[in-house]
């Protein structure tokens, strides 16, 4: 009856510590999911957060641009009114450099309202060509006024 009652003993633990282990397991495994879905969850929050401030950048830094557009048609605006003080032989080769300079601040302007940027490194390689082409058209416009200051 010992043998019996051993074996029914050893039966009896062996299943509660077979129960005990696949309870630990499977706690183990919802820490698990709970954490990897928290990770995922977190990771997702930061790219988001991230793409909302290039974004915000890009809008800001675009109404920069506008600004510095608005800048350079007030320096041409400048350059129109002294071409009326231009002799006239010297007026109609001064007004066809101002009007390439009107049609290139007015491409800029088109190429920034088109603008499409639907990512950050597109917006990187559209700011560093814009600001190329900005950075041009300006010193186009100071050589014109140095040039025709004589």
């Amino acid at each position: 009856m010992a043998l019996i009652f051993s074996a029914v003993l050893t039966v009896s633990c062996s299943e509660s510590k077979k129960e005990e282990a696949k309870n630990d397991w499977d706690q183990t495994k919802t820490e698990a999911k709970n954490d990897v879905n928290q990770a995922v969850d977190e990771t997702q929050q930061r790219a988001a957060e991230a793409e909302q401030d290039w974004k915000t950048e890009s809008e800001n830094y675009k109404a920069q641009l506008r600004e510095k557009i608005n800048k350079v048609n007030a320096d041409i605006a400048q350059l129109r009114e002294d071409s009326k003080k231009k002799k006239k032989e010297l007026r109609n080769d001064y007004d066809k450099e101002i009007t390439k300079l009107e049609n290139r601040n007015s491409e800029l302007r088109m190429k920034l309202d088109e603008a499409k940027t639907d990512s950050k490194d597109s917006w990187e390689s559209f700011k560093k060509e814009f600001d190329h082409d900005m950075d041009q058209l300006g010193n186009s416009i100071s050589d014109f006024f140095k040039d025709n200051k004589k």
